[in-house]
């Protein structure tokens, strides 16, 4: 019989206090999805809300454009590190040094990507220097689903100390992205009916 590694007293500690970190951050982001009636209200809202949990210095939204450079524009964000994101570019191409990073990986994969330690994961030393400088030392990024071909985009958090995000975090960040998801194509909708019921109401 194999007997379970035991858990120590401050890596429990450590465990319940990176799930509570998570767990506050869904709780506001799901009160800003039921609140929200715009995208950009929508995504400002609910990266407040994320970063709004100390150890979160930034959220962003993505937007994975079919251009030739595969681009990921980014829609709207949050935190202390803002900045960092006017500083860097993103895509996500498999052919460029900028789709290596999270979010280009996690649309590509169409999978959750998790950075443990910025400082020595080396898929992000590209941006190794200038992530110290914000203070950002782990992140994940989640796609963003839609029903295309690819992910509509990435929900990405970076956070202050490192290993923040284990597979209980990554769980509810997921949850996270298909909320926002579903409140993106809501808005989307609601918008085209809006417009549809104007339409009729000019030719009246």
């Amino acid at each position: 019989m194999i007997l379970p590694t035991p858990v120590s007293s401050s890596s429990a500690h450590e465990e319940l206090e990176k799930r509570s970190w998570a767990l506050s951050a869904l709780s506001a982001a799901a009160a800003a999805l039921a609140r929200a009636n715009s995208t950009d209200m929508l995504i400002a809202e609910v990266c407040d809300a994320i970063t709004s949990q100390s150890p979160y210095l930034l959220a962003w939204v993505g937007k994975a454009e079919d251009d030739k450079e595969k681009t990921i524009k980014v829609l709207g964000g949050a935190g202390t590190a803002l900045d960092y994101i006017e500083k860097i570019a993103v895509s996500w191409s498999d052919q460029h040094v900028t789709g290596l990073g999270p979010a280009g990986l996690a649309v590509r994969s169409n999978q959750i990507i998790i950075v443990a330690d910025t400082e020595v994961d080396p898929g992000f030393i590209v941006w190794q220097d200038l992530a110290k400088k914000y203070g950002i030392r782990s992140a994940i990024a989640c796609p963003i689903a839609d029903g295309a071909r690819h992910p509509f985009g990435a929900l990405v958090v970076y956070s202050a100390v490192p290993n923040a995000f284990g597979p209980e975090e990554a769980k509810l960040f997921e949850s996270l992205a298909h909320e926002l998801s579903f409140g993106l194509r809501a808005i989307e909708r609601q918008q085209q009916l809006d417009e549809q019921i104007h339409e009729k109401e000019l030719v009246q």
